[in-house]
């Protein structure tokens, strides 16, 4: 089936950028008919942000929430903490 090919052409490594899958997940939650908007992000924490992708989130109401898991240091849990604290999320490690 077109879904199992997909998961077996899936390359894995480290993402370098938040940005990119929160831009999608925000465009699709804007347009989402649903009374709570949220968005669930488990990372080590370690790809950059662009933290104007917060600004988007506020203004459409999207909470994000965070897991940590396996950080490579503090800062790396700090970004997840800050991206779910801008959002009105939470943060779990």
């Amino acid at each position: 089936s077109g879904v199992r090919r997909a998961i077996n052409q899936l390359q894995f490594g480290d993402m370098p950028s938040f940005d990119e899958s929160l831009l999608l997940a925000v465009e699709e939650l804007e347009a989402a008919d649903a009374g709570q908007k949220h968005c669930i992000v488990i990372s080590d924490g370690d790809p950059s942000l662009n933290r104007n992708i917060l600004t988007r989130f506020r203004k459409a109401n999207v909470t994000i929430s965070c897991v940590g898991v396996f950080p490579h240091s503090p800062s790396d849990l700090a970004r997840m903490e800050m991206m779910a604290e801008q959002t009105g999320g939470k943060y779990y490690e």
